[in-house]
């Protein structure tokens, strides 16, 4: 409550109540926690137990700093110097380096938030619009590719924009399998495989899931080393979207 200085006022004034004035402020301050790990040692088991700090503190800073930390990056667009010295300049003691693990290594939990939505997205959603940008990566062109629609948008940053990069990203994480079923023998033809080409596969596959390793030995058996690049990507893409259609793990799109 903020009074009249009675001095100043006439003798004839009368008290009419109050009239409120909100006002916004922010305080930055730190708190810093010793916390005290118990240790056992178990001579039997050659083994030692040590406590085990609370949910959400990882290493030597909280969670409100790591917050703050990925807020100036992502948000105000600072660079990890000047978060540096804003940090500093508040009393906390943190090197560019820990910033940078900060932001890269996901202590955040923000990469597993971004897989949950995406997959969520996947199985509730009825559509997803995909497209892709340039972008630098350690000096080297990459690609940005962006799924989105209405409900939500998912940027992943990969080396390729071809149909198998694609369908890894669809698959959630998931081992990418193939499969040699009838879909698969007609999205070859759509890719223009030979015919004497499908009938060796033909011949040498059944319809079942197999693994890269697998998928790599039977090309081995069909073309000579170095031969047939192209074709052989193009039977990868193929089994490899007919294995996707036919798995229940991950929702089709």
């Amino acid at each position: 409550m903020r009074e009249v200085d009675h001095s100043k006022l006439p003798a004839d004034a009368q008290f009419k109540g109050y009239e409120s004035v909100l006002v916004q402020e922010i305080l930055i301050k730190t708190d810093n926690v010793e916390y005290k790990k118990e240790i056992f040692y178990s001579p039997s088991e050659k083994r030692t137990y040590v406590g085990e700090l609370p949910p959400g503190i990882v290493g030597e800073f909280g969670p409100g700093i790591r917050s703050l930390v990925c807020t100036l990056k992502y948000v105000a667009n600072m660079s990890q110097p000047k978060i540096q010295e804003l940090l500093e300049n508040c009393g906390i003691l943190i090197s560019q380096s820990t910033i940078s693990r900060v932001l890269i290594n996901d202590e955040t939990g923000f990469n597993q938030e971004k897989k949950d939505i995406f997959r969520a997205a996947l199985e509730h959603t009825p559509f997803q619009q995909i497209d892709d940008t340039t972008v630098r990566v350690n000096g080297k062109n990459q690609y940005s590719q962006i799924l989105c629609n209405p409900y939500y948008t998912a940027f992943f940053t990969v080396p390729r924009k071809d149909r198998l990069t694609i369908l890894d990203l669809l698959l959630c994480g998931r081992e990418r399998t193939y499969r040699f079923d009838l879909k698969a023998f007609c999205l070859m033809s759509d890719f223009n495989v030979a015919k004497k080409v499908k009938n060796q596969l033909l011949n040498l596959t059944e319809d079942k899931e197999i693994s890269e390793a697998e998928m790599q030995s039977l090309l081995e058996k069909v073309f000579k080393k170095g031969e047939g690049k192209n074709i052989k990507t193009r039977i990868m893409e193929a089994a490899a979207i007919a294995a996707y259609h036919r798995q229940t793990t991950i929702p089709v799109q």
